[in-house]
């Protein structure tokens, strides 16, 4: 396996994990304001 293919393949798994935590954050914002 490529180091980049396993960079990118990181890459992902990170930018996801910080939509969900966004996702969640905003669940949380809105009802509050």
């Amino acid at each position: 396996m490529d180091t980049t293919d396993l960079k990118t393949s990181l890459l992902k798994v990170l930018l996801t994990k910080r939509l969900s935590l966004l996702k969640i954050l905003l669940i949380f914002k809105l009802p509050c304001s």
